[in-house]
């Protein structure tokens, strides 16, 4: 049995560790004056988002955590598994091309909100990615099965 605590534990880390980076990024842009584009803050997030992803990484964990969420469940394995898989595909289509927009085309009018979603989104995601993996992991095995 594996306490979902625990489980989350890495992940609460992380994201208190990717607002506290941002903080840090807004107060250093402050103090020095540097003007930053949201394609600067997507650059910038991208390798916290790479090392958020390899330090959340766990494949054993996640299939084990997600084996058990199914077991727990009185759904349909298959569908509850299609469902959420469903769900993780839009939640990712809706981030990148929300953070494609943002960069290719910057809005003058929000700019500052533009910035925190440009350096926010690729590490929320990053955080999220190996749970996704796990599900679509077990939604191919669920549908071997069938």
């Amino acid at each position: 049995m594996i306490d979902k605590r625990t489980y989350n534990r890495r992940s609460e880390l992380a994201t208190f560790g990717v607002i506290g980076a941002f903080v840090l990024l807004r107060v250093a842009t402050f103090a020095f004056k540097v003007s930053l584009s949201p394609f600067d803050y997507l650059m910038l997030g991208m390798p916290l988002a790479i090392g958020l992803f390899i330090w959340n990484f766990r494949p054993d964990l996640d299939l084990a955590f997600q084996a058990q969420l199914a077991k727990a469940s009185s759904e349909d394995e298959f569908t509850r598994l299609f469902k959420i898989a469903a769900a993780c595909l839009f939640f990712a289509v809706l981030f990148v091309a929300g953070l494609a927009f943002i960069t290719i085309h910057p809005p003058v009018k929000h700019l500052e909100k533009a910035n925190v979603i440009a350096f926010l989104a690729p590490p929320f995601l990053s955080i999220a990615a190996p749970r996704f993996i796990a599900i679509f992991g077990l939604l191919t095995d669920s549908y071997r099965r069938i």
